[in-house]
């Protein structure tokens, strides 16, 4: 009996394991079907739990371009000599070359301010995400992606090695005849180059009442610093790591709000003046893209930058923001985002102020990471009555006397309560005192790497979650015209046609420029108006109405008056019926009467 027993057992147990085998062969079949199947699993996916370096997003790129060559192709955007390539990636649901061209252009732009390192992943997550579906991508889109903008400068930031090439190029900014004479130095010997705080009547800074924090000094307070990085006056000039900086800062060197060189030489003495700056522009201007993404910066939401012709209080503009926002929020869950009527912060010579200023499209600034993506318990760190818009607040100016120093500022305050409450405090250095010679005394310390600018490599995927449903959300929102034949009739010869044109998008971008500028036609020089045209063939004749019908803006979930012709046609012949809107977008029906 016993052993009729172990018999049962192990067929049962057979059993179990043959149904497993099955249900998880079943899994995978259905996950193959979700993801695009065999042609899918072509794709390698980012890891999501650690930083891509420079070399290994080249590598990804390129083996995403050999799956499908005739819809995915490898983009040279900029080749410097002794610089890093910037290296970006284009596809399209069509074959390259198989028509007309596609009238949409999502752009999606990594590390911009060449310091985030988690908005190049999120491109390249998001790239991933929508080359498994690549079918299902929009006929009349095309998606490219740029990881890394300012490859060498992230490069920098991750401490990866870099071309000396880069590493030399730093202007002379104190005008001395020599570069780089004062760099950073490591100076209490902790293994890393940090903040430091030097006390000057001048100073823009002082400590808040968490004696960690910065706020801007009032005119009242005292002690006053200055911020730079740390490292002593090696040049003996009265000043810190003027010449410190390797390479140009991308978050400070494009000419709409151009803040002028900065003393450690980081802005460059003019504008664009860095050639990899300048070509990754002139590949961007000439794509002219209808919405750019720049996953950068470390605020957790969204950024806009200004420059509409429409002023940046428009309804259509506010409303494009509001849509944006919202969809952000519901894509990350970070439900504290909110959108803000207020004015947009002053340009301040970044990429996207000037992008914003000079392309007809709409930019914005995605932020994977942020006072708003940290969580606490599985909640978000900011609760309802302290929610943090999607511009920080400026930080508190109020030149009250500062006795025990005034409250840190809502965006500082919510990073503490992640330092403190989930870290348990590690990630930040106290501010304590160096000797810099010369009877001279500084502060040391701050924020360590892969905290506040960049997460934590256990952080990665929690900042990345939603980046992908975001950006495949503004493709499916994007505008689509459809053409509704209201009426067809025929008598004789004569024919009457009545229709109209519908947007059943959801976003519409804003326009920089004329429309006809874009696309050639002056009929369509409407302020991102939508034309509706006939086409018959050359035996038929209108009698009423005209070739091209202006219907004006058409807005999202928008219906346009109905439009009438009578022409005279033949039996049998094809009338073509054509709406063009902003950028080339359009759709065509054809009609049989």
């Amino acid at each position: 009996m016993r052993l009729i027993g172990s018999i049962i057992a192990l067929l049962g147990l057979c059993l179990v394991y043959w149904t497993g085998l099955k249900a998880g062969a079943s899994e995978r079949s259905a996950a193959e079907s979700r993801s695009g199947g065999a042609a899918a699993a072509g794709f390698q996916a980012p890891a999501g739990s650690v930083y891509t370096s420079g070399v290994e997003v080249e590598s990804l790129l390129r083996s995403w371009a050999d799956v499908d060559r005739g819809r995915i192709r490898l983009v040279q955007v900029a080749e410097v000599e002794g610089r890093a390539p910037v290296t970006g990636i284009e596809f399209a649901a069509r074959p390259f070359g198989s028509g007309a061209g596609l009238p949409l252009t999502v752009l999606l732009l990594g590390g911009a301010d060449g310091t985030s390192l988690v908005g190049g992943e999120a491109v390249l997550h998001a790239a991933h995400a929508l080359l498994l579906h690549l079918d299902e991508l929009r006929p009349d889109v095309r998606v490219v992606a740029i990881p890394r903008c300012a490859p060498d400068a992230l490069s920098y930031t991750a401490g990866e090695a870099i071309d000396p090439a880069f590493e030399a190029w730093s202007p002379d900014e104190d005008q001395d005849g020599l570069d780089q004479e004062d760099p950073p130095d490591d100076l209490d010997g902790d293994g890393m180059t940090l903040d430091m705080l030097v006390e000057a009547p001048d100073g823009d800074w002082c400590l808040a009442s968490d004696r960690r924090v910065l706020v801007r000094a009032g005119p009242r307070d005292a002690p006053r610093y200055r911020l730079t990085r740390e490292g002593r006056d090696d040049d003996s000039d009265g000043l810190h790591n003027e010449d410190g900086r390797a390479g140009v800062d991308w978050a400070r060197t494009f000419p709409v709000g151009w803040p002028g060189p900065a003393s450690d030489g980081s802005g460059g003495e003019r504008p664009m003046e860095d050639p990899v700056t300048r070509a990754v522009a002139d590949f961007v201007l000439e794509l002219d893209p209808t919405v750019t993404m720049i996953f950068a910066g470390n605020h957790g939401g969204l950024r806009f930058f200004g420059g509409c012709v429409d002023g940046d209080k428009s309804e259509r503009v506010l409303d494009l923001r509001a849509r944006l926002v919202a969809g952000f929020a519901r894509a990350t869950g970070r439900s504290t985002l909110s959108a803000s009527a207020g004015p947009l912060p002053k340009p301040s010579g970044t990429f996207g102020d000037w992008l914003q200023a000079v392309i007809r499209g709409t930019v914005v600034e995605v932020s994977p990471w942020g006072p708003t993506a940290v969580w606490m318990d599985g909640r978000p760190l900011a609760g309802s009555s302290d929610a943090t818009a999607f511009v920080p607040r400026p930080l508190d100016q109020s030149g009250d006397l500062l006795e025990m120093g005034r409250a840190p500022d809502d965006v500082s305050a919510l990073w503490m309560r992640w330092l403190d409450d989930v870290r348990g405090g590690a990630g930040f250095v106290d501010w304590h005192p160096v000797d810099l010679g010369g009877g001279v005394t500084g502060l040391v310390g701050g924020w360590e790497p892969f905290t506040k600018v960049n997460p934590p490599a256990d952080q990665l995927a929690f900042a990345l979650e939603g980046m992908a449903p975001f950006v495949e959300g503004v493709l499916a929102a994007l505008p689509k015209y459809e053409i509704e034949v209201l009426d067809v009739q025929r008598d004789g010869s004569l024919v009457r046609i009545q229709a109209r044109v519908s947007n059943r998008g959801v976003l519409e971008p804003v326009a920089q420029k004329p429309t006809a500028e874009a696309s050639g036609d002056e009929s369509s020089a409407t302020n991102g108006g939508v034309t509706l045209s006939l086409e018959a063939a050359c035996d038929a004749a209108i009698v009423v109405g005209g070739a091209c019908a202006n219907l004006g803006e058409l807005r999202p979930g928008a219906v346009s008056a109905p439009v009438t012709w009578i022409l005279e046609a033949p039996p049998g012949g094809v009338i073509a019926l054509r709406a063009k809107g902003p950028s080339g977008l359009g759709v065509e029906r054809e009609v049989r009467p």
